[in-house]
C-alpha cells in the first residue's frame, strides 16, 4: 500500500483515479492493505493523508454520497445546457452540494479539485466555492498545493480564500511542508502563498 499510495501522490488525471480504485479494492479485500491505509491518515504529507481518509470513506459510510455527487458534477452541463446561460452557475452548482450533502463532500472534492486537471472552469469555482463555505482543515493542504500548481491567479485567490477561511490550527506545517515540496520540485511559489505563509507564522 506504501508504493501505491506514493504513485497516487504524484499522479493526476485518469492514472491517478486508477490508482485510487486499485487502493479502494487492495483494502477492502486485504485486511493488511486495509491497516497500512490507516497508517497514512498520519502521513506528515497532509495531501497522502487526504487521500487515505478518502479511500476509507469510499469503503464507508461516504461511498452513496461520493457517487451521487459525482454523478450530479457529471450531469450538471447537460441540464444546464437547457438554460439561458448556457453553462452550469458554480454558486449553484456550489449551493446544490450544500443542500443536498452538507459538508459530507469536503474531502473527496479537495482531493478531486487537485488530482483532476482537466476541470471546467465552473466547476472548479463551485468546488473552491464549497470548500471556502464548509471549512474542513483536512483539505488545507491541497487547498495549498492546488494555489501553488494552477496558473490561474483567479483560482488561486479563490483556494486561498478558502484557506484563510478555514483557519486550520496546523496551517503553518502545512505551509512549510508545501513550500519545500515546491522547492524540492524545482516549482516557483507564488508571491501570494508567500504571503499567506507568513501571515500564519
Amino acid at each position: 500500500m506504501r508504493e501505491l499510495t506514493l504513485q497516487a501522490e504524484a499522479a493526476v488525471g485518469p492514472r491517478y483515479l486508477e490508482l485510487e480504485l486499485r487502493a479502494r479494492q487492495q483494502a477492502a479485500s486485504d485486511p493488511i492493505e486495509l491497516a497500512a491505509l490507516r497508517e497514512h491518515l498520519a502521513d506528515d504529507d497532509p495531501v497522502v493523508a487526504l487521500m487515505a481518509h478518502v479511500v476509507l470513506d469510499w469503503l464507508g459510510d461516504r461511498r452513496g454520497d461520493y457517487e451521487a455527487a459525482l454523478v450530479h458534477l457529471k450531469r450538471a452541463p447537460e441540464r444546464a445546457a437547457q438554460t439561458p446561460k448556457g453553462t452550469p452557475s458554480p454558486l449553484g452548482v456550489a449551493s446544490y452540494l450544500t443542500l443536498h450533502f452538507s459538508n459530507r463532500l469536503t474531502k473527496l472534492l479537495a482531493l478531486r479539485l487537485l488530482k483532476e486537471t482537466d476541470w471546467d472552469r465552473w466547476k472548479v469555482v463551485a468546488i473552491l466555492l464549497y470548500l471556502k463555505e464548509h471549512k474542513d482543515p483536512a483539505t488545507t493542504g491541497a487547498l495549498l498545493r492546488f494555489a501553488i500548481e494552477t496558473n490561474e491567479d483567479t483560482w488561486r485567490g479563490f483556494a486561498l480564500e478558502a484557506v484563510q477561511a478555514i483557519a486550520d490550527p496546523r496551517l503553518t506545517n502545512k505551509l512549510a511542508f508545501e513550500e519545500a515540496r515546491a522547492k524540492k520540485l524545482g516549482r516557483p511559489v507564488p508571491a501570494t502563498v508567500q504571503n499567506v505563509s507568513r501571515g500564519a507564522r
